[in-house]
């Protein structure tokens, strides 16, 4: 069993081997990946006094930079979790507050039921409202940014398929043209390089013209 021990900085009493402290270099690798989720858990989980936030908070924009050129709708889909996560957590952490002085307010009053105080509305119950609406909100944006990147990817596929279905069209087009070969006349008519046909005559087309004369005379 590990001792706690001090830090002679603050005094304060901690455990090592509790968290794990991340230098710059150690969070390097996780700039270059765009693991901007990871670097901003280690800033969360780790004491203050063992990270130099200047530089945390410089490489944790360079890793959101990265990530949003790598894949920009794996970076919303991230964003959209972390929000949801805080937004959700207080809404409920609200909520139990007020749930907690609703229940007091009917423990301590025994002669039947009695109204919310004026005070508890007012300073729980506006605000609760806000953070309702904003989670809903939250959730319905999540929901269209999804769609939205779904589409994108679809239509970007479908393009992909038809670039690649029109070459391969195209290189057999070229191919049954380079292949094909007409009969004009007794001479053979082929496609030449700058598109227009050029006429090949037969070797022994001029026997037969000489034989022609001969048997004319």
């Amino acid at each position: 069993m590990v001792k706690p021990t001090s830090d002679p900085s603050d005094g304060m009493p901690f455990k090592p081997g509790l968290y794990r402290p991340a230098s710059s270099e150690g969070r390097q690798p996780l700039v270059e990946q765009g693991d901007f989720a990871e670097i901003y858990r280690l800033i969360l989980e780790n004491p203050w006094h063992e990270i130099r936030h200047a530089d945390a908070f410089s490489q944790l924009f360079r890793a959101i930079d990265v990530a949003s050129r790598k894949d920009p709708a794996k970076l919303s889909a991230e964003f959209f979790r972390m929000m949801l996560n805080v937004a959700g957590y207080l809404t409920l952490r609200v909520q139990y507050t007020l749930l907690q002085r609703v229940q007091s307010t009917d423990t301590h009053n025994h002669r039947g039921p009695s109204e919310i105080e004026s005070d508890v509305l007012d300073s729980v119950l506006g605000p609760l409202m806000s953070m309702h609406s904003h989670l809903a909100e939250l959730c319905q944006s999540q929901a269209a940014s999804a769609r939205l990147w779904q589409l994108a990817r679809e239509k970007e596929l479908k393009n992909d398929r038809c670039r690649c279905n029109g070459l391969e069209t195209r290189r057999s087009k070229s191919e049954r043209k380079g292949a094909q070969t007409h009969r004009l006349n007794g001479c053979t008519a082929a496609p030449a390089s700058d598109g227009e046909a050029s006429i090949q005559v037969p070797a022994d087309s001029g026997k037969r013209e000489q034989g022609k004369e001969a048997s004319e005379s």
